[in-house]
């Protein structure tokens, strides 16, 4: 059964991504639209993050950005699902913290994916709530010009947060795309964005279309707070849709195993999946030691196969499982610490673990360690 499974999710995926020899219907381009994954925290822990002129990433695939100090993330669960209520199970919970100031949530599209909607009409739909008060909750698509580099989204997304009811200023090559003004759906347009009044005592539906560019390299969804948010306020999203045409739309989830392999893609760890890198000797990667004491040993003879091909070769980074802090893989046989221990990938499947081996120790020993491979865009 576990084998069929696996087997009807390597199918969907195949066919979600056009790679199954036909040209699929309409597809949801947003990952992680019902916020099921956050692999860089545990997901329903808030957890705070800062980045006033880029994007922090929190949940896989979205980044947060704040005017100032500082933003929390965490996924929250919902009731069954139904109408108004979002289908999916689960929220996410953008908050402004520490200092009154604007907020906003993003999702950068591929380039493969955004460059086969160009000159399409898309619509941009998703279910939203306040936490307090009725907030007004911007939103719209943002491209990245001919100008730009093709996947590489500009280190500084907002140049300037603008006063209160003013569009926040976009960094180099980025520019936003005006929604059509009609096929509106419980919102109004404003300049280059839609609006939406948010309650926090009920989930509503809202959407907008957008014609895309004929020369956009990327598309990003954005939503951000009209005004500033106080402490402890800000967003709930869920249901999230990005789709060529201008039809509303039911949103619908992959199956788990598909919407874990789409966001795979661009970070994968070797922890379980809703656990938070850090040190832990649950589940790390092991190898009998290959060589004896205080020598090198190189990749040949320790490889990680990544779960899903990345979208590009990542950034990878290597965690003790048992010295906190530490980037050195582990002899867990004599419970000392290899030296000069790297890592390295040359591609999109898979990469290399080096290190030295700790005096006192010997060919068998157990050596461990833990791996993020981050490729997001």
């Amino acid at each position: 059964m576990a084998n069929n499974r696996a087997a009807i999710d390597t199918a969907a995926l195949a066919w979600l991504q056009g790679t199954a020899g036909y040209n699929p219907a309409p597809q949801n381009l947003i990952r992680n639209s019902g916020f099921r994954f956050a692999q860089r925290q545990a997901p329903a822990t808030v957890t705070t993050y800062s980045s006033t002129a880029g994007r922090a990433i929190c949940a896989d695939g979205w980044g947060v950005s704040n005017e100032n100090a500082s933003a929390t993330y965490a996924r929250g669960p919902l009731a069954a699902g139904g109408e108004p209520v979002p289908r999916s199970e689960w929220y996410g919970a953008f908050k402004k913290i520490t200092s009154t100031g604007k907020l906003l949530a993003s999702q950068a599209l591929e380039g493969l994916d955004a460059k086969t909607l160009r000159s399409r009409v898309v619509r941009l739909q998703f279910r939203a709530a306040a936490f307090s008060g009725s907030p007004v909750l911007a939103f719209s698509l943002v491209q990245l010009a001919s100008a730009g580099t093709e996947d590489t989204i500009p280190a500084t997304f907002v140049s300037a947060w603008g006063a209160n009811t003013v569009e926040p200023t976009l960094g180099t090559n980025l520019a936003y795309i005006a929604p059509i003004a009609t096929n509106l759906d419980n919102c109004t347009v404003d300049s280059n964005h839609a609006e939406a009044t948010l309650s926090s005592a009920a989930w509503a539906r809202f959407g907008a279309t957008f014609t895309v560019p004929t020369d956009c390299k990327n598309l990003i969804a954005v939503f951000w707070g009209d005004s500033q948010f106080a402490d402890a306020t800000g967003f709930a999203i869920s249901d999230a849709i990005l789709m060529e045409g201008a039809e509303i739309r039911q949103w619908s989830p992959l199956s788990y195993g598909a919407e874990l392999a789409r966001v795979q893609r661009y970070y994968c760890k070797t922890f379980n999946v809703d656990s938070k890198p850090g040190t832990t000797t649950t589940a790390p990667l092991y190898i009998a030691q290959p060589v004896a004491a205080s020598t090198a040993f190189t990749g040949r003879y320790w490889s990680w196969e990544f779960p899903v091909t990345m979208r590009a070769a990542p950034t990878l980074a290597l965690i003790n499982p048992v010295t906190a802090s530490s980037a050195q893989v582990y002899n867990t046989t004599s419970a000392a610490d290899c030296t000069s221990s790297g890592i390295s990938a040359n591609g999109e499947k898979r990469c290399y673990i080096n290190a030295t081996t700790p005096g006192g120790s010997a060919v068998g020993d157990a050596l461990s360690v833990h791996v993020t491979a981050d490729a997001e865009l």
